[in-house]
């Protein structure tokens, strides 16, 4: 379970530290209503959801944790 908890404390920081914290929330809700996002993990779509905020790559495997 710390591997999760270690993710999600990386991406609070990482908003935190760019000052994303709005655009991050705007994104999720957008991502709610999406039929694509339906069946994804809460982790993965917090990957996603961030990657798009910061304009860095979208990772195709969510298991190796969060890439910037």
């Amino acid at each position: 379970m710390g591997n999760y908890e270690d993710f999600f404390y990386e991406v609070k920081e990482t908003l935190d530290k760019q000052g994303l914290n709005e655009e991050f929330n705007k994104q999720l809700k957008k991502m709610q209503f999406q039929d694509k996002h339906k069946h994804k993990t809460v982790r993965e779509t917090w990957a996603y959801a961030l990657a798009r905020v910061t304009g860095s790559s979208i990772p195709n495997d969510q298991s190796g944790g969060i890439r910037f």
